[in-house]
């Protein structure tokens, strides 16, 4: 089944994705060749819908995967049908699965400052301090040139990433003194030329989402808090809080880097909801007994 794992490989590279978006396509796609072999004891192609819905079934209990991932999973399956082996879906045989959409998790901003004060390391406080004051993803964190800190602009360039479109967006004073901080205290063999955090053992490469994922958990539980943090909700809060300052919602989705201003109106309903306080019609009534 490896040559249909290379023609995913050589469809998405001419298409001209990055290597971590063609990894992803195979997260879901692997493993279902591996199960079509070793339990249909079939070619995928002879596969039938029915079987591809036992197989999602399967894999959702075994893995334990909510319904956002098992939408991925089908649409791994789905290119593999219709890009490399040239069949036709039917998305009624096998459909999404219906998600229930909740607001994110957004931190105040008393809770924010909390819990950047709480952080002793440099590189994870100046990592953290990007994702909150730049609205940056966490990956666009880890792959910050030292060229792209333009403080005399006081902004900061951001590669191109998720949408393969790159941008600027705001470079706060105080993310400048704590990254300089930070990039002074390293001692000289530990600088890199080229990124601004690197692995532990390998200055030539970025350092991992997974390093700053891991720190934001232990953090929480060291300071006693619910676990509800990720470092997307620092991103969310550089966005929320920015609208209840007044920022207009196109340089917000500018800045943010989202590829249509309907990814940036979630933050109208995160932002209302500090904005104000409402009370029930009831409040005031004087009931009778």
């Amino acid at each position: 089944m490896n040559h249909y794992l290379e023609q995913i490989d050589d469809i998405l590279s001419f298409g001209g994705r990055s290597p971590r978006t063609i990894i992803s396509y195979k997260t879901y796609a692997a493993p279902f060749l591996e199960y079509c072999v070793n339990h249909f004891h079939k070619d995928p192609a002879e596969v039938s819908s029915a079987e591809i819905r036992t197989y999602l079934r399967i894999l959702q209990k075994e893995r334990n995967l909510c319904d956002a991932s098992v939408n991925h999973a089908i649409s791994e399956i789905r290119f593999l049908y219709e890009a490399v082996l040239g069949i036709e879906w039917n998305p009624k045989q096998i459909p999404h699965r219906k998600i229930k959409r909740c607001l994110p998790y957004v931190p105040d901003r008393d809770a924010v400052e909390t819990f950047i004060s709480s952080i002793s390391d440099l590189k994870k406080k100046a990592m953290i301090c990007l994702l909150y004051s730049s609205g940056l993803r966490i990956s666009e964190v880890c792959r910050l040139k030292c060229s792209d800190i333009e403080h005399s602009k006081e902004r900061i360039y951001v590669a191109p990433s998720k949408n393969g479109k790159d941008r600027y967006t705001l470079l706060a004073e105080e993310s400048y003194e704590i990254l300089c901080e930070y990039w002074l205290s390293l001692p000289a063999e530990k600088k890199s030329r080229d990124w601004l955090f690197t692995q532990q053992t390998n200055l030539l490469k970025p350092i991992y989402p997974q390093f700053i994922q891991d720190f934001i958990k232990k953090q929480e539980c060291l300071l006693g808090w619910q676990p509800r943090l990720t470092a997307h909700s620092f991103r969310h809060g550089f966005a929320t809080h920015c609208y209840q300052d007044g920022m207009d919602l196109l340089t917000l989705s500018k800045l943010l880097g989202h590829s249509s201003i309907n990814s940036t109106t979630i933050y109208v309903h995160l932002a209302e909801l500090g904005m104000r306080h409402y009370n029930s019609p009831m409040k005031g009534m004087v009931i009778c007994q």
